[in-house]
Formats: structure tokens, C-alpha cells, sequence
């Protein structure tokens, strides 16, 4: 597989020198970018490229680049404590992790009074699928226990569903402040 590289240039922020990114692409549609790289003196000793990232709907991506101040920091308070926490083997801790209280208690009233797991639907049968999946089989009976089971440790289980949707948010918060922060002191590189 060859990959063929083309570079664009621009003049750098002190118009002495420029800022150059190669891209590459190959036989198969391939393609891939590199960051832009300073190459001024100048420009390098002050300023360092940031990257962010975005998508639409139609699963397209871009990526913007900035020059931010060689000093410039992010706000460092990300949270992940939850994000990567490992979930024991018990049916019922999955169901924690993976699912918020009101939909385990929705599930749970409709498991009670279903007499199979081929009449279930929506929340109730995607539980179902998930269980068959990780423990080899589903009756309704064990389904709907380890639901319960799930419903009562829910509230003082570290890392539930809930937990972990709150770090996610603050997550997207601070992500979310941390590029104002570039917009406001970056300059955008129409590259």
C-alpha cells in the first residue's frame, strides 16, 4: 500500500514564515492529516497548534486548528473516576452500570408481569438480549431477579448508571468550556 502526501501551506501570524500541514492518502481512499507544524522562528517560540475535533449527524468529521500561546493550559479538573471503572461478573452490576434506576424499576413492572421473555419489548427485551449474551441464557425469572437485585444496590453501588451519566455531563461541560477558552485566546488557522 503506497501513501502519496501533499502539504498546504499559510503564512504564519508575523507573515515571516509559514505554517505548513501534510496530508496523506492512499490506493483505498484512505486518508489522514497531520497537525500543522510552525515553521517560523517566531511564530514557534510563542505560539504551539491545538487540534479540535467535530462531527455532524451524517458521521462526517473536521478537525480546526489553533495557534494558542506557548503557555496556554487547559482547565484540568476532567473527571474519570467512573469512566473507566471495571464492573464485577454479577448479571446485576452490568444492569447498574449500564442502565438508570427509573428504566431498571420500569423494566422490573413489566417483568412482573410478563410470562416470557418473547413478549417483551423496548428496555425489557434489549435486558433480555444483554443477559443471554453475557451469561448464556434468559428465563424471565432469573431476568427479573437480577433486576430487583439491581434495584436495590443501585443507590451504594460507586460507578452506577447515574454516577456515571453526572461525571460524563461535567465532562462535556468542562470540554465544552475548555474550547471557548481557545476560541477566545487561539487564532483560528484556515488551513
Amino acid at each position: 500500500m503506497s501513501w502519496y502526501s501533499s502539504e498546504r501551506k499559510i503564512k504564519c501570524h508575523c507573515g515571516k514564515g509559514e505554517i505548513i500541514q501534510i496530508s496523506e492518502s492512499d490506493d483505498w481512499n484512505g486518508h489522514r492529516e497531520w497537525s500543522p507544524t510552525i515553521e517560523c522562528p517566531e511564530c514557534n517560540n510563542k505560539y504551539k497548534v491545538i487540534s479540535k475535533t467535530f462531527s455532524d449527524n451524517k458521521a462526517e468529521t473536521w478537525t480546526n486548528y489553533y495557534l494558542v500561546p506557548k503557555d496556554f493550559e487547559y482547565d484540568k479538573s476532567r473527571k474519570n473516576v467512573y469512566e473507566n471503572m471495571k464492573y464485577g461478573s454479577d448479571f446485576s452490576e452490568y444492569l447498574i452500570v449500564h442502565y438508570s434506576k427509573q428504566i431498571l424499576e420500569e423494566v422490573y413492572d413489566t417483568l412482573i408481569k410478563s410470562t416470557s421473555v418473547a413478549s417483551l419489548k423496548g428496555d425489557a427485551y434489549r435486558m433480555a438480549i444483554d443477559k443471554k449474551k453475557k451469561t448464556g441464557s434468559c428465563k424471565i425469572g432469573e431476568l427479573t431477579a437480577f433486576v430487583k437485585k439491581a434495584i436495590d444496590g443501585f443507590d451504594s453501588y460507586v460507578g452506577n448508571w447515574q454516577q456515571r451519566y453526572n461525571e460524563k455531563q461535567e465532562n462535556i461541560q468542562i470540554d465544552r468550556e475548555n474550547f471557548e477558552k481557545v476560541k477566545r485566546e487561539g487564532i483560528l488557522l484556515k488551513i
